[in-house]
């Protein structure tokens, strides 16, 4: 189940590192444990042993290499091909008028 509950109050103690002495800890630890039984609404959340980052648990990773679905370098290029053909439109204009 969880590796919390495998582990002894004892070696739980010293695992969490706190200054409490033993028996105020342990009785923390019991009113915490009271306090999420009785309140309903209270979805606890366990990490498991594997560094996952929190998105991966609350659902699908947003993709960075896309832009509204469009591909950074379709964006990239697409944008270049337009400022380059409003530059030659313009220099082709203000070369006419000379």
């Amino acid at each position: 189940m969880f590796e919390e509950e495998k582990l002894s109050a004892n070696q739980r103690w010293k695992k969490s590192g706190t200054t409490l002495p033993f028996k105020d800890w342990l009785k923390r630890e019991d009113e915490k444990k009271a306090s999420v039984k009785s309140d309903t609404n209270f979805i606890p959340f366990v990490a498991s042993s594997k560094k996952e980052e929190p998105m991966n648990l609350i659902g699908k990773q947003e993709d960075k290499s896309k832009v509204f679905g469009i591909s950074k370098t379709a964006l990239w290029v697409s944008g270049i091909l337009i400022v380059g053909s409003l530059s030659f439109y313009i220099y082709k204009k203000v070369k006419s008028k000379k």
